[in-house]
């Protein structure tokens, strides 16, 4: 229980602190360390993911964590095999942007089940120990929200404002960028 609970601090730490200062670090490391924690998002591609991780990197550095991330480069297969590997490996947490939250689902009830806890970021999955991110739809609706007041404001109502919905495909997952379109469409045709 001691264990579970010092896991669960150290995710809550990684995944809620900011980054002080970057300071060059010593590429010395010890070779064995007390936590090990898998991440794999669906792209590294994505500058939020690439300062997600490097934040967690330091906060691991500073604590003597190991911290594993594997791109997955938006193939749902490679994301499934990873997490199986660190479940089979023991390691003592995963932290996941899901590509495809419904067909990983198996994978992160296998994970829970062996008592690792499974952090999920960004696209929300049906069951995970916790949930890091914002509800798309919502996110989506206020954005179409600020748009549609923009145009309000700025153009005359006898003027056609073409609309184009679209979304980096490679940074965020089609569950993620359908519910924020949906939600940027239902306000802009109220408006």
């Amino acid at each position: 229980m001691r264990k579970r609970c010092l896991i669960w601090i150290l995710c809550l730490l990684l995944c809620l602190t900011g980054c002080s200062g970057r300071q060059q670090q010593p590429e010395t490391q010890t070779a064995v360390h007390q936590y090990r924690i898998g991440f794999t998002p669906g792209s590294m591609g994505n500058p939020y993911t690439q300062e997600f991780y490097a934040c967690m990197q330091e906060r691991c550095a500073a604590l003597d964590v190991e911290l594993t991330c594997f791109d997955a480069d938006n193939d749902v297969a490679k994301q499934l095999r990873v997490i199986q590997s660190w479940i089979a490996d023991g390691y003592d947490a995963v932290i996941c942007s899901p590509i495809e939250p419904t067909t990983l689902q198996p994978v992160i009830d296998q994970c829970m089940d062996s008592g690792i806890p499974f952090l999920n970021v960004d696209s929300e999955c049906q069951r995970k120990t916790v949930f890091i991110g914002v509800n798309q739809y919502e996110y989506g609706y206020t954005a179409g929200k600020l748009a549609a007041d923009w145009l309000n404001t700025n153009c005359s109502a006898s003027q056609t404002v073409a609309c184009a919905l679209f979304s980096l495909w490679r940074s965020l997952t089609v569950q993620t960028a359908s519910l924020r379109a949906c939600g940027k469409t239902v306000h802009l045709r109220r408006s």
